[in-house]
């Protein structure tokens, strides 16, 4: 699948300021980039203190702190700390970490109420950016006329921070529940997840029961089988513990599809329990 080259994610001018700052480096992939923008839309934060001192931030639960590790190894700069009992954050602070950030944001993020907080975000730089002892030059700021794509790893990214896969199974008789959710809060970023429909050619929007707060649903076997959810989920891989979930889910949709659910011979206590783990590992995200 091909997209509209005014759709595509640049990071022409992020490369060239990351070899300026990191000569022996290896610069980070597109694929990865479009990755991360897709996982800090969902998990990250801008952070703009009371005194103008900026962060981004990305929370991850103990179980999934090696997602963490494997963005600050893959950028090569960033620190992961502690933040709780069973919460890590990777932070990035210093002014020179924070232009490459913003060098890798700027015009290519998606959803309407992630831009407006990074433009916020973007304008206090600029103000800091000239001031102090490291002076950098104020970034302009780019047009944002991104949308979903089946073509890069933006949406991989997405569904690692914000989907779920969910299965079950009744234990009183052959009835069962196959379904992927994807959620983001904010009523201005229902254009998006209807560009997300389209692409998936499946699915439906509802709002959740927590005001403001929107899902975009895929609620049956069938429709996931007739949508390009498997298609896109195994061309570009998660990186979280989802990866692992997402493998199970569409192993116990096979068998479900195949009807093994309703075969005697087949060991359905063993299902029952490849279902349990599915929505465990959902739990400890």
């Amino acid at each position: 699948m091909e997209y509209d080259e005014q759709f595509k994610l640049n990071f022409e001018k992020f490369k060239i300021k990351y070899k300026e700052y990191f000569t022996n480096n290896k610069i980070p992939s597109e694929e990865f980039l479009s990755w991360f923008i897709g996982f800090v839309e969902g998990e990250g934060s801008f952070i703009i203190d009371g005194r103008n001192n900026l962060q981004l931030v990305i929370s991850q639960g103990m179980h999934d702190i090696n997602i963490l590790n494997i963005i600050k190894e893959e950028l090569g700069f960033g620190r992961v700390i502690k933040q709780g009992k069973r919460t890590y954050r990777y932070i990035v602070e210093q002014k020179k970490l924070l232009e490459l950030i913003i060098l890798i944001f700027n015009g290519n993020m998606i959803f309407p109420t992630r831009i407006k907080r990074f433009k916020l975000f973007l304008e206090v730089f600029n103000k800091k950016a000239i001031k102090g002892k490291i002076i950098l030059k104020p970034i302009e700021l780019k047009q944002f006329n991104k949308l979903p794509s089946l073509d890069n790893q933006w949406l991989s990214g997405l569904i690692d921070s914000e989907g779920c896969f969910y299965v079950s199974l009744s234990k009183l008789n052959n009835n069962f529940r196959f379904s992927f959710l994807l959620s983001q809060k904010g009523i201005d970023n229902l254009p998006i997840f209807s560009k997300i429909l389209l692409l998936l050619k499946s699915g439906f929007i509802r709002e959740h029961h927590k005001k403001g707060n929107y899902e975009f649903i895929i609620t049956s076997l069938k429709s996931i089988y007739n949508s390009n959810l498997f298609y896109y989920l195994d061309k570009y891989n998660l990186k979280t513990m989802k990866y692992y979930s997402y493998l199970l889910w569409k192993k116990i949709g096979n068998d479900i599809k195949n009807k093994q659910h309703l075969d005697p011979a087949f060991n359905r206590l063993k299902l029952i329990e490849e279902i349990k783990l599915v929505n465990y590992i959902k739990k400890q995200l």
